[in-house]
C-alpha cells in the first residue's frame, strides 16, 4: 500500500487521544468552570449577589436624579426662587424611590428613600451670604427623619453621612 493512504493515523490518533482526555476531565470533575462553580454556590450567594446588584443600580439612579435636581434649583433661583417640588423642576423620580423636596427662600433639599435596601440619599442647595452651596449625601435610611430637622450647615452632610462626588 502507498504510504498516501495511511496520512489519516496519525490524525485520528491524536483526535482519540484528546478526547479520551476531555472526557476522563469531565467524569472526575477537574474541568469545572466558572459557570460551574456559580451554580453550585447555592440561593444565598445568588440572593446576594442581586442584592448588590440592585443596590448599586439605586446609586446610580439617585445619583442622577440628585444632580439633575442640583442642576434645575440653580437655575430656579436664578430666575427668582427655588422650586417646590419635582414636578416644578420637570423632573420624575423612579418608582423604587420615594423622593421628598422641602424648599425654604434660602435653602432647597431632595430627599430620596429607596423603597429596597438601606440607605437613603439627599442633594441639598443653599444660599449663603449671595453664594450658591450644594451638597450631596448618602446615608441610613433609619436617619432620615431625625436628620431633616437637623440639617443646618450648607455644605456639610449630616452626622454620619456619606459626601458624594459631584
Amino acid at each position: 500500500m502507498p504510504a498516501s493512504r495511511w496520512h489519516w493515523v496519525p490524525t485520528f490518533a491524536s483526535a482519540a487521544l484528546l478526547a479520551g482526555l476531555g472526557a476522563s476531565g469531565l467524569l472526575h470533575g477537574q474541568g469545572r468552570t466558572a459557570a460551574d462553580v456559580a451554580w453550585l454556590a447555592g440561593d444565598s450567594e445568588w440572593t446576594r449577589l442581586d442584592e448588590r446588584e440592585a443596590t448599586l443600580h439605586q446609586r446610580r439612579q439617585a445619583e442622577e436624579l440628585l444632580g439633575a435636581f442640583t442642576r434645575a434649583q440653580l437655575t430656579r433661583h436664578y430666575w427668582g426662587q427655588f422650586a417646590s417640588s419635582l414636578i416644578d423642576l420637570g423632573l420624575v423620580a423612579d418608582p423604587s424611590l420615594k423622593a421628598s423636596v422641602e424648599s425654604q427662600p434660602l435653602q432647597t433639599r431632595l430627599w430620596l428613600t429607596p423603597r429596597r435596601g438601606d440607605e437613603a440619599y439627599l442633594s441639598q442647595v443653599s444660599v449663603d451670604g449671595g453664594k450658591l452651596r450644594r451638597v450631596h449625601c448618602r446615608g441610613p435610611i433609619a436617619d432620615v427623619g431625625a436628620t431633616s430637622a437637623a440639617v443646618t450647615d450648607s455644605d456639610q452632610c449630616p452626622a454620619g453621612w456619606t459626601a458624594l462626588p459631584q
